[in-house]
Order: structure tokens, then sequence, then C-alpha cells
């Protein structure tokens, strides 16, 4: 657990898994830090600041939190309101530390269709069950097939190798990440 108690050990924990060189404004509330990215002009200009989704570090643990572009003031009082009542915080996402290690590995692929098998591993504490299980899907619209209920996070596996795809060409053959 890290605890970020000054705008100075924010600073300092962002910088160990965001750029370095990004600049933020950090808010302080009540059990945690708003942190809202500063931008360039060039990423103004390129329309990267409509829909801006704000960070929540909380000061005790140091668990990152994502909430939608939502005002300063509708984040401030949802994470206010979480934090109060002992809850994990409604309408935002936790992007860090990591929950999830996923590996795949590639083991058939057509013209049509890829199947890999999948490994998704906890990271918490204490841990979630871990899963294994093979997920067949169309490279074009993205179903499984058959559809899988035993295929948790199925969507992350599509997306994350879809990703891949289209950034290198090809269907990656293996690959690990966390989230």
């Amino acid at each position: 657990m890290t605890e970020c108690r000054t705008r100075e050990e924010v600073h300092e924990y962002l910088a160990r898994f965001f750029n370095p060189d990004r600049q933020f404004r950090l808010y302080e509330l009540e059990g945690g830090w708003l942190v809202r990215s500063v931008l360039t002009a060039e990423e103004c200009e390129s329309g990267q600041g409509l829909g801006l989704t704000s960070l929540v570090v909380d000061a005790d643990t140091g668990v990152v939190y994502q909430y939608p572009s939502w005002s300063t003031k509708m984040v401030a009082d949802a994470f206010e309101a979480s934090k109060r009542a002992g809850e994990r915080p409604k309408g935002a996402g936790q992007v860090y530390p990591p929950q999830w290690r996923f590996s795949i590995t590639r083991l058939q692929e057509d013209p049509q269709t890829i199947q890999y098998a999948v490994r998704i591993v906890s990271l918490t504490e204490p841990p979630a069950e871990n899963t294994e299980y093979q997920l067949t899907f169309d490279k074009e619209t993205y179903q499984y097939q058959p559809p899988q209920p035993h295929a948790p996070k199925a969507s992350r596996v599509i997306s994350w190798a879809a990703h891949r795809s289209r950034t290198e060409g090809a269907w990656p053959s293996e690959g690990t990440w966390e989230v």
C-alpha cells in the first residue's frame, strides 16, 4: 500500500506509471486527490480534451481510479461519498495497481476465425479465482464461437488481440498484459 498525503507524493507516485513528463493538476479531496491532465497545445488542438477523464488517487491506499468526463465537483462528490461509506467508488474503474494479468497463446487460425488459449491470473490480495479457457472468435465481427458464458473477460482478450492486429498487421501469436 502506498500512501499519498502530499502533492509531492502524488506527483512522484504518478510518475512511476505515467510518462514522467506529463503534467497534472491536483485537487485535494477528503481522503484522496483528484488528478486532471494538463494538455499540451497540440493535444488541445487535436480535440483530446473532449471527453477527458479524471483520475482519483486514494490517499490511504494509492489505488488510482478513473472517472468518466464528469465535472470536477461531480467526481469529488462521488469519491468522497464512497470513501465516507467505506465502499468502492461508484462510476469509476480501478486503473492502478493492475488487478489481472492476461496471457494468450494462439492455438489455431484460419481466414475467418482465430482461437487462443487464455489464462487470467488475479493480482489482488486476497486473490480472486484464476481462469483458463479456450476462446474462438470471428476476426471481423469479434463474436465468440459459440458464445461462452464461462469465458470471463473475453471482450478484453478480443479487444487487445484486435488492437495488436491493427497496429502490427497480424494477429498476435502470444501476449501478456495487465489491467
